[in-house]
């Protein structure tokens, strides 16, 4: 009968090919982290140049926004034509408050436009019906 035990030839060869395996093993899972970090950094530099594309797209608009209005700025909503002189006045003399800012303390607040628009043009219509 053959007894059932293993020589030690065979016992030291599976150590060494567990070994081998184990070695592998590490090496996979350093390459795999490897890429992982590679990607990661590739993915973080393409990020980074977008941002900075968008905001080159963003500095040129701005840039070609005022040559065509100087001190536009489109964040802050649109413009509103205001005549010269008028942060100073608080009303006017006819009794329509012709006057673009009232005064609030030491804040100023700006008449409606459409408000403002209205009365003018009931001026010239006023103006035109007297001859």
């Amino acid at each position: 009968m053959y007894p059932f035990t293993l020589e030690n030839h065979l016992l030291s060869l599976e150590a060494t090919r567990q070994q081998t395996l184990a070695a592998h093993a590490t090496q996979r899972a350093a390459y795999l982290a490897g890429r992982e970090a590679e990607k990661e950094r590739r993915r973080a530099e393409m990020e980074r140049v977008r941002t900075e594309v968008e905001e080159k797209k963003k500095r040129e608009e701005r840039e070609r926004l005022w040559k065509v209005a100087p001190g536009f700025d489109a964040e802050s909503g649109p413009l509103v034509p205001k005549k010269l002189g008028q942060e100073t006045k608080v009303g006017s003399s006819s009794g329509g408050g012709g006057g673009a800012m009232v005064s609030n303390g030491s804040t100023a607040a700006v008449k409606d436009p459409m408000l403002d628009l209205v009365e003018q043009l009931a001026k010239l219509d006023a103006a035109h019906s007297h001859p």
